[in-house]
Order: C-alpha cells, then structure tokens, then sequence
C-alpha cells in the first residue's frame, strides 16, 4: 500500500517537473487540481511536496529556454560491471558558465524516522551510485546531492543536502564493488536453504 502510493506520488511529481508552468509561480497542488489529477488518498503527499518551494523553482527555470537550467527527468543509467537504475531527477545548472551537477531523489515516507543521518546518507550505496554515474558521464568533480523526504500520513517536507566529491566517492568504491560481487554470488546459489540469513536486515 506505502510502496503503491509513493510510486503515484513519484509519478505526479514528475508529470508536474516536465509540464510547462500554465502560470508564474504555479505550485505543485495548484496543477495537481487544475489537472483534475488529485486523489484523496494521496492529499498529504501532495501537501507535503507542495511545501518545496524549489521544486516550483525548478521547473519554472527548466522551462526557460535562457535560464541555463536543464531537468534530466527519470534519467536512466548503465555502468560498468552491473548497474542500471533511474535517477528521479538530475539538474544541470549553467548558470555562471561552469556546469554544475545536482541530483534530487524524491521519497515519500510516512514517518520521519526512516530519514537517515547526513553522514549515513553520504555512504549510502544509492548515493555513492548515482554520484558516480554523474562524474563519469559530466566532467565535473563534484555533485551535489538531495534527499527530499515528503510525509504521506501528515503533511510536512525536508531536504538533506551534502556535497560529493571524485575523492569522496574513491574512498568507499571498492567496497560497493566488494557487496556486488557478494550479492551476485548469492544469485548463483541454488537452494535459499543454504545462505546464512540476515536476521538483523528484517527490521530494514
């Protein structure tokens, strides 16, 4: 059911991302409704994300054809051994002359426990990934990356922002490159009887 609606909710703002504004300042709830797209079911996530003023920012600016601001929307990936993937939204910023690189994951929850720490975030696998895949399909040496967190049981929004770096990004590769290989050797077993289970992974 909670996996159901964040995927409607992921899948409302990013409808509203590629849309052209129909006015200045159009908010997400105000096209959710123009667009006869609301759903009672979805009204604190609506709510929620309707409180990031920079998702309006975004989109007004992408829209412009002189603003120097690019939105790569779902932005699918393919890197070297075996990931694949879709990135929410990858911002490219030209603003100034130097390219500047930004990824925003969108994530519906509804309890703000599951928002991890900044330092859990940094070595997240997620994003150390997609962070990766940006450098090497850009030549920029650092992303900035977003984690925007909007409730879905009461209406509340919050970001965590951090800044990635080449060197940040070296410093933990080899082991994302260690747990694939395990992750892939656990696909050859034959039998599910004969892995060791995780039982502290249960509560995740």
């Amino acid at each position: 059911m909670g996996a159901e609606r964040g995927k409607k909710l992921h899948n409302l703002a990013e409808t509203y991302l590629l849309a052209p504004p129909s006015f200045e300042g159009e908010g997400f709830q105000e096209f959710i409704e123009a667009q006869d797209l609301w759903d009672h079911d979805l009204r604190h996530g609506i709510r929620s994300a309707n409180e990031n003023p920079y998702l309006t920012e975004l989109r007004a600016l992408s829209h412009n054809p002189e603003s120097g601001v690019e939105l790569l929307v779902e932005q699918e990936f393919h890197m070297d051994p075996v990931y694949l993937g879709f990135i929410d939204l990858v911002v490219l910023d030209r603003r100034g002359g130097d390219l500047k690189v930004s990824i925003h994951d969108h994530k519906f929850t509804a309890d703000k426990r599951y928002i991890p720490s900044e330092e859990e975030a940094r070595v997240d696998y997620q994003t150390i990934l997609y962070s990766k895949v940006a450098m090497s399909f850009f030549s920029v040496n650092s992303v900035t990356f977003s984690y925007d967190y909007y409730g879905t049981k009461y209406k509340w929004q919050k970001s965590l922002e951090f800044t990635l770096t080449r060197e940040d990004i070296s410093d933990i590769w080899n082991s994302v490159l260690y747990d694939t290989v395990r992750v892939l050797d656990n696909y050859k077993v034959p039998k599910g009887s004969l892995t060791k289970p995780n039982y502290l992974s249960c509560q995740m």
